[in-house]
């Protein structure tokens, strides 16, 4: 080589190198931040429509339908509280299972809790549903019925079993 550097980096090509390196990040930080917000306002926005769609199907007049807003808000809140309530279990019972000699007493005693928090809030969503229920006549509450057995419908495991005035009943095979 006749005298120059064998290194090609300038100086002077820094600066614009990290003008383009941070204009690149903000583009996917804004853009990331945008399609979270969408997709968020999507979720939302599908959940109450096919509450509204729910309500219409039912013909609930105003106080119903503010029935019907209070069973989701009380039902949604219990199942955050029964998830909240629920996770450390979960995790012991993970975290237990990946051991080489796993304690099966461990995870029984996680198990219960679980099945404990899920009962509780069975019962309850149980009973915040049949309060909604006694505010339908007979026509609305089969109609409120028949759509609730459909997946993904306000807890539709939970409700499916209320048609014959039974508390719902939930095992691992009903999945």
């Amino acid at each position: 080589m006749s005298g120059q550097s064998t290194s090609a980096f300038s100086w002077r090509i820094l600066p614009w190198v990290l003008l383009a390196l941070s204009l690149t990040l903000n583009v996917f930080f804004v853009g990331g931040n945008v399609y979270t917000r969408m997709l968020v306002e999507r979720v939302t926005k599908s959940a109450d429509e096919r509450a509204r769609i729910v309500a219409q199907r039912l013909t609930l007049d105003a106080k119903q339908v503010d029935a019907f807003g209070t069973l989701r808000a009380k039902v949604r809140s219990r199942s955050l509280k029964y998830r909240s309530a629920s996770r450390g279990s979960a995790a012991r019972i993970w975290a237990e299972i990946r051991k080489d000699k796993p304690n099966q007493r461990v995870i029984d005693r996680n198990l219960r809790v679980l099945s404990k928090n899920r009962l509780a809030f069975q019962m309850q969503a149980s009973a915040i549903a049949i309060d909604f229920l006694a505010r339908l006549d007979r026509e609305q509450k089969e109609r409120f019925l028949d759509l609730a057995k459909q997946r993904n419908f306000l807890g539709s495991r939970l409700l499916r079993k209320i048609k014959g005035g039974k508390a719902p009943v939930q095992s691992d095979d009903n999945r």
